[in-house]
């Protein structure tokens, strides 16, 4: 919406201003709030981009959720995702006119099947270990003592997961340690939407530390690596995204081939889903080739594809690494219309 008539600030600003602040102020279930914004050519100023992105209130403390749409190259991709990702939601680049029925049908699919809202993990750190960090883009600050992190992962709907990496410095031992001991504790909270009930669950993290270790528990655990992998890809995508955003284009290519290699070389590199980041890594790097490339919808792809890896929600029609079923549903509906 680009119309002046909603207050000062550019015209998507104005909008998503006047859409958020009543659900702020009313007291509705969680589950009714939820917010769309849809950006149209609006090529809103780079160098305002990050003053603007302040302005966006921060999802842990409001429960409403917000989804962003760009319409083709012309549209402040870094805004939008920002927006988004403030917001708990999503950002879906539509670079053509036949994929706006898929686009919007892959988010409310999403929509009408959340069914955790308000997700907190918070991970302990036991018997001396210490987290040295927790691989989510809303994952709080570790504590200075190194034992306990807060991860803000907002909704989950139906047929989803949610994978969260966590480095742990295990502490130096006098002697082998044949049985298991506890060296974390994950705490899951969150809002049931199906038993309108706040629920908790509780999981201890074991780990053997014997004098000898056999051969068969020295392979890397298929599982972590592609999460791994998910989060190098994701992390090289917004590290990427930064430096061409500088015109710095080179050392943008540089962060992709290194993550595109690291991936390349894992053990889960045969997996669907690392076979999908390195798809994803081989488009931006083609998308960096030149300026023209990248902002003629190399920047928009890249925030969409690294969001996407990083919350591990779909937000492309064509996106099969993380498209549920109620969502291949309606995209199958609008389909067939």
């Amino acid at each position: 919406n680009r119309s002046s008539d909603l207050g000062s600030g550019s015209g998507l600003m104005a909008s998503l201003r006047s859409g958020w602040n009543p659900l702020v102020g009313n007291q509705a279930p969680p589950q009714e709030q939820q917010q769309v914004a849809g950006a149209e050519n609006v090529a809103a100023e780079k160098e305002a981009t990050e003053e603007k992105k302040k302005e966006v209130p921060d999802h842990a403390s409001v429960a409403a959720v917000v989804y962003t749409f760009g319409f083709g190259s012309d549209h402040n991709a870094t805004l939008l995702e920002a927006i988004s990702e403030h917001g708990g939601g999503a950002y879906y680049y539509i670079d053509e006119n036949e994929k706006i029925p898929e686009s919007f049908a892959d988010c409310l699919g999403g929509l009408l099947s959340t069914v955790g809202q308000n997700v907190c993990l918070g991970v302990v750190a036991n018997d001396g270990s210490r987290i040295t960090r927790v691989h989510h883009r809303r994952a709080g600050e570790v504590t200075e003592s190194g034992t306990r992190c807060e991860v803000n992962l907002g909704d989950i709907q139906s047929e989803e997961s949610r994978d969260v990496v966590v480095e742990l410095k295990l502490p130096a031992l006098s002697g082998p340690r044949e049985e298991s001991g506890v060296v974390m504790t994950s705490e899951l909270s969150y809002f049931n939407a199906i038993t309108n009930m706040m629920e908790k669950a509780f999981v201890d993290v074991r780990v053997r530390r014997p004098g000898v270790v056999e051969e068969t528990s020295k392979k890397p655990n298929k599982e972590i690596d592609k999460q791994r992998n998910r989060v190098v890809a994701a992390e090289a995508m917004k590290e990427a995204t930064t430096l061409a955003d500088k015109d710095q284009l080179e050392k943008a290519r540089e962060v992709i081939e290194k993550a595109a290699a690291q991936v390349g070389v894992s053990v889960s590199r045969d997996d669907a889903l690392s076979k999908s980041l390195l798809g994803d890594l081989e488009k931006s790097k083609m998308q960096l080739s030149s300026r023209t490339a990248y902002h003629k919808g190399g920047s928009n792809f890249m925030y969409m594809q690294g969001q996407a890896h990083a919350q591990q929600r779909s937000s492309a029609p064509d996106d099969g690494a993380y498209a549920t079923p109620r969502k291949m549903m309606m995209k199958k509906a609008v389909k067939k219309k």
